[in-house]
């Protein structure tokens, strides 16, 4: 949510149904996230997924490493920090707008982009719009859950086929 201020600086409350919703929604990212730490558990120090971006796994959903031994990898689910980082998703907390010279700044640096690259509208639909259509399914990775779930695929996508003992992966 946007704060804009002076007279509009207090937010509505949130309806019952939102509230409801946004709690079913928590559910599922902290579900998600424990299965991320257990993926990061059960798999350190396994040589298949190393096309997987842990790192990425691990700091979208607050997993934090901590190091047993010289070669064992502990993770462990930081809640507090995982809601502290997704309570603008789940809350009703307002986010103060950048200065008027932010915005300034901003429109400037875009506009001069803009100025270099001398294409037109019609060339950015053509982009936008590619003219094959393959019947694929977009995952949403503006939701938090999905972020694990598109780590694994992409993983998967980048390793070959098989392993070097001919196994399967």
């Amino acid at each position: 949510r946007i704060s804009w201020g002076v007279p509009f600086d207090s937010l509505p409350p949130r309806s019952a149904e939102q509230v409801a919703r946004d709690g079913a929604k928590w559910e599922q990212l902290l579900g998600v996230a424990k299965r991320a730490e257990q993926f990061l558990q059960k798999t350190s120090g396994v040589e298949a997924n190393k096309y997987i971006n842990r790192d990425a796994i691990a700091e979208s959903f607050c997993v934090e490493n901590g190091t047993v031994g010289l070669s064992t990898e502990s993770w462990k689910l930081n809640e507090s920090a995982l809601e502290e980082k997704y309570k603008l998703v789940f809350k009703n907390v307002s986010v103060a707008l950048p200065t008027k010279k932010e915005l300034v700044r901003r429109a400037k640096s875009l506009l001069m982009s803009l100025q270099g690259s001398q294409c037109e509208p019609k060339d950015l639909e053509k982009e936008d719009n590619p003219s094959h259509n393959y019947d694929l399914t977009k995952l949403d990775q503006k939701d938090p859950s999905n972020i694990f779930l598109a780590e694994l695929l992409r993983g998967f996508v980048k390793s070959p086929g098989q392993s070097k003992e001919g196994k399967e992966i």
